[in-house]
């Protein structure tokens, strides 16, 4: 079983790698990611800050831009089905490594 601040801490994680995920151009994976975070959170009715919704959409809406809503919409309600350990596993399974001279977008 995870704790209260195992489940905030793994919200995070996972909105955080939703995010790197998104910025490296994996859009789907970063969909699901980020379902995974609402999906926990509503579930332990945690809510995410204002701040950190505002960072998260920061990534994810030039992502989302780029994919058709329902496909878009599909890999959100995945990531919201998952479990917590189905989410941990989600992280372990890795997203796209930073590759030397991967080109970001500057911060904003």
């Amino acid at each position: 079983m995870i704790s209260v601040g195992d489940t905030q801490f793994l919200a995070n994680t996972l909105e955080l790698s939703a995010c790197i995920t998104a910025e490296l151009g994996d859009c789907l994976p970063a969909a699901r990611l980020a379902g995974a975070a609402e999906g926990i959170r509503e579930k332990a009715g945690m809510p995410i800050p204002e701040l950190d919704a505002i960072f998260l959409e920061r990534f994810l809406a030039p992502a989302r831009a780029t994919i058709e809503r329902r496909v878009w919409e599909a890999e959100l309600a995945a990531g919201r089905a998952l479990t917590q350990e189905q989410a941990v596993a989600l992280l372990l399974k890795g997203t796209p490594l930073l590759l030397k001279g991967t080109p970001l977008r500057p911060w904003r």
